[in-house]
């Protein structure tokens, strides 16, 4: 649901800014941490191990993507959300605390990309 949101942000970037994504190799526009985190994720063994990463992610777009997207070029769709009391009781439905390190280490890869990104 949320590729859609995204895809538009990366059009304004094209047709606003001009950003051309054709001239960069998509392994040139991620981050280390974020390639180190793609590797990690798709590696997991069972899929319910990214249920806690999806929590993460997701949460910390909704809540702390309010700030970033006065921070970034553009609208910023993909920080929009509807419904978001409905989401969180979805999300969080599917959550037990076995799930904690598996929590943590994805905040692990969000506090490495967020310093990247301020350096």
């Amino acid at each position: 649901r949320r590729a859609g949101l995204m895809r538009m942000d990366l059009l304004e970037l094209e047709l606003k800014y001009g950003f051309d994504k054709e001239k960069y190799p998509e392994q040139d526009l991620l981050t280390r941490s974020t390639k180190d985190y793609l590797n990690y994720c798709e590696n997991v063994a069972d899929p319910d191990q990214l249920i806690p990463h999806m929590y993460v992610r997701h949460f910390g777009d909704m809540y702390g993507g309010a700030m970033i997207a006065k921070k970034v070029p553009g609208l910023g769709m993909m920080y929009k959300f509807k419904d978001k009391e409905g989401l969180k009781e979805k999300v969080r439905a599917i959550l037990n605390d076995d799930m904690a390190d598996e929590a943590n280490i994805c905040f692990e890869f969000a506090i490495r990309l967020f310093e990247e990104l301020v350096e």
